[in-house]
């Protein structure tokens, strides 16, 4: 290992003294370049999972920006089929209303 040449004096709270006298290590000094030594060799790893994670986001962000999409197409098609049923349940009535009218209208059939 090598020579530990520089000195430092550090003030903390106590939540993170505590962490760090939790750690493993002989000594506080140890721990807490464990800790360093721990987070220097695992930065990359986290580095990288974060991207993937990011990626992820951003796919998943762009299929909802496609699926709102999408949803505010068939909400329109759905309005519009709406309103042609209606039309059509409109319009059979009054044709029905129409033949009534006729046939009520049309003189008796002599037998």
């Amino acid at each position: 290992m090598s020579s530990k040449s520089i000195s430092k004096s550090i003030r903390l709270t106590e939540e993170v003294y505590t962490y760090i006298d939790g750690y493993q290590g002989d000594g506080f000094n140890q721990r807490f370049e464990n800790i360093i030594l721990d987070a220097m060799l695992s930065e990359q790893r986290r580095k990288a999972q974060l991207e993937v994670l990011n990626r992820q986001i951003a796919d998943k962000e762009r299929q909802l920006r496609e699926l709102s999409a999408d949803y505010v197409v068939y909400s329109n098609i759905l309005r519009q089929a709406v309103y042609l049923e209606k039309t059509f349940v409109e319009l059979a009535d009054r044709s029905k209303r129409h033949v009534s009218q006729k046939d009520s209208q049309a003189p008796a059939a002599a037998d």
